[in-house]
């Protein structure tokens, strides 16, 4: 961590004197920094030997292959980050992806290509260690979450705090219900079956994919993905894919989706279940994702901005719309560890309105982002 941080500061220092011509270069710059050329077939495949071995990064680095952002590779193309462009800012999704030692290089980079654009710089969604990182290049983070992590060396539902969880995965198994993970290449029939669930799943709330921090049904896509499955019967009623890292320090949970006649507590079933089996491959720790503006404004984490303030009334008064607070209960059923999640800025960029752009690419617009769910 330290040499890391060392790396970043030198790189940091040196950027400076890329600052002074920055006004002359974003007079050069296209309005918005759209680039002219989008990342293609050689990137994405860059990209996945990358994920298979990197020594730095967190899961959500499979949201690359998706093809929705552009890469920014360093020069020895072992090392990634991804990011979506909405009006002056270039919003990187998580941290860094690959070697350690790439991460002063790719920062640097980051920044002054976004200068160059006439954008500001932002990182949404990363954890401690990365914030911290990023601190020498003059950004400042805020608070955005908190996610729910299991360390599971000494998982168990033993005690009476975890009764409910028991008996729901009683129940389920009572009712027929069956788990197993399957891993690529998937059998015949398995994507197309939790298709199906996923249509049943998305008509019955009236939403839509989304996209920038979330995964999306993309058949190709999770061909790649390990995908835990609940069949009854045979049939698939309820599935997630699991985002994995190459040094099997963590799995995240991504898309839970259920058929309308699966088990009331069969997510609750799935994710027990999964817990065993990352256990068993060696994974670390089990992320069952973000709780959205949870802690934010509150506490130790507390303070006085506008994004503090705003985000403490909206997760406390928005709960018929966002349901935030229910999504904190429903992760909190599992006993985690809660980690902190910010967004980092830098200069004159306001960390609301940077926010307000993320949840606007994630929701694809404002309509998206004010749909009250069915």
């Amino acid at each position: 961590m330290s040499k890391v941080v060392s790396l970043l500061r030198a790189q940091a220092r040196r950027a400076g004197l890329a600052r002074a011509a920055g006004p002359w270069l974003r007079r050069l710059a296209p309005s918005g920094g759209r680039r002219n050329s989008p990342n293609g077939a050689r990137d994405l495949e860059t990209a996945r030997a990358i994920l298979a071995n990197a020594r730095m990064g967190g899961p959500e680095g499979w949201l690359a292959l998706l093809g929705d952002k552009e890469l920014l590779f360093s020069r020895s193309r072992a090392s990634f980050l991804q990011f979506a462009i909405r009006g002056r800012r270039w919003i990187a999704m998580g941290g860094l992806v690959g070697a350690p030692q790439e991460a002063a290089e790719l920062v640097s980079a980051f920044v002054r290509h976004a200068r160059f654009a006439g954008c500001a710089p932002v990182f949404y969604a990363v954890g401690a260690h990365v914030a911290a990182m990023l601190e020498p290049f003059g950004f400042a983070c805020a608070k955005v979450g908190e996610t729910a992590v299991v360390d599971l060396a000494d998982y168990s539902l033993a005690g009476t705090a975890k009764q409910k969880l028991r008996t729901a995965r009683n129940k389920a198994a009572r009712d027929g219900c069956a788990f197993m993970v399957s891993t690529p290449p998937h059998p015949d029939g398995l994507l197309d079956a939790c298709r199906r669930v996923s249509d049943f799943w998305l008509a019955e709330r009236r939403g839509a994919e989304k996209a920038f921090s979330l995964g999306r049904f993309d058949a190709a896509w999770l061909a790649d993905q390990p995908i835990g499955v609940v069949r009854r019967g045979g049939d698939v009623i309820a599935f997630a894919n699991l985002w994995t890292t190459a040094d099997r320090s963590r799995v995240l949970v991504d898309m839970m989706r259920a058929a309308p006649d699966a088990p009331r507590a069969v997510i609750e079933f799935l994710l027990v279940e999964a817990f065993g089996w990352a256990r068993e491959a060696g994974y670390s720790v089990f992320d069952l994702g973000m709780a959205p503006l949870a802690g934010v404004g509150t506490g130790a984490e507390g303070d006085a901005s506008l994004l503090g303030r705003i985000g403490a009334f909206v997760y406390a008064n928005g709960e018929g719309v966002y349901g935030f607070q229910g999504l904190r209960r429903f992760k909190d059923k599992f006993q985690p560890r809660w980690e902190p999640v910010y967004i980092a800025t830098r200069g004159r960029t306001a960390a609301t309105s940077a926010l307000i752009d993320v949840a606007l690419l994630t929701s694809g617009g404002f309509r998206g982002l004010l749909a009250r769910p069915g």
